[in-house]
């Protein structure tokens, strides 16, 4: 019945709801609202765990934070963020990085290319922005559609869309998708949960300097690094703040299915 009635996502939005809004009131110092809010969603997170479904799970979540979706299908190996041995793809994108930050320098020589592009393939990575507009991405493969990879996208980014359609963990998995996403300053890519049987690697293409970060789950405050790849898992809570003055982020970003769905590509 819990399942049925999806009472899991349920709770777990209450769960950001409260909890994010809890914290954004503390930082605007309305002590009240904050603490009010953040008693709510505590005492919820209480209840929710107590439920038969929770209490005999063993998921052992003891904070909002630490919940996650995958964690209702795996086991938790790593919490929010993976050891990049874990996942090969990782470092086969960083030593193919060249070769991406090339497609990505090609289409930016072109000053309304990457608005233009980014305009052909919509889906709702991103849309969570504020202020509006401040977050796009190049769609190049979602094999979700009946077109998995966009042929009129790849064209563009040629090297990226060859190599990455020979990664099993891409060309196997149902629900793989490929972008390269943009990140402008003042930006903030509110709190939000991926869906689960999956994970994200992420490859820096270019940094500014300043306070660009990301949160997932209990980890906070991650950076991206040109040149290196990081995976995590996003169906924890998690957002992104572009703090810094200048200087757009670009990252490639892959949503790949979870391991443990894939067991004979991870010896």
């Amino acid at each position: 019945d819990v399942l049925l009635s999806m009472c899991t996502v349920k709770f777990f939005f209450v769960q950001l709801l409260a909890s994010e809004l809890g914290g954004a009131l503390a930082a605007e110092r309305k002590l009240k609202d904050a603490a009010e809010m953040l008693s709510f969603a505590a005492d919820n997170f209480r209840r929710m765990r107590s439920l038969p479904f929770y209490a005999t799970s063993g998921l052992g979540w003891t904070e909002p934070r630490g919940m996650a979706f995958n964690h209702e299908l795996y086991p938790n190996f790593f919490g929010p963020v993976w050891p990049k041995s874990e996942v090969p793809i990782a470092a086969f994108l960083e030593q193919r990085f060249t070769e991406f930050h090339a497609d990505l320098a090609r289409i930016l020589a072109d000053e309304e290319l990457f608005n233009h592009l980014g305009n052909l393939e919509r889906n709702a990575e991103g849309l969570s922005v504020w202020p509006a507009g401040r977050r796009k991405h190049i769609e190049l493969a979602d094999l979700r559609e009946e077109e998995g990879w966009k042929a009129q996208l790849c064209h563009y980014a040629p090297k990226t869309c060859s190599l990455l359609r020979s990664r099993p963990e891409i060309a196997e998995c149902p629900r793989a998708a490929v972008m390269v996403a943009r990140l402008s300053p003042g930006a903030w890519l509110k709190p939000h949960f991926g869906n689960s049987r999956r994970l994200v690697v992420h490859l820096g293409l270019a940094i500014p300097p300043g306070r660009v970060e990301l949160n997932v789950g209990t980890a906070r405050g991650l950076r991206w690094r040109r040149g290196e790849a990081f995976v995590f898992d996003d169906t924890h809570i998690h957002d992104a703040r572009h703090e810094g003055d200048n200087g757009e982020r670009f990252i490639l970003h892959m949503m790949i299915c979870h391991p443990c769905e894939q067991r004979h590509l991870y010896p």
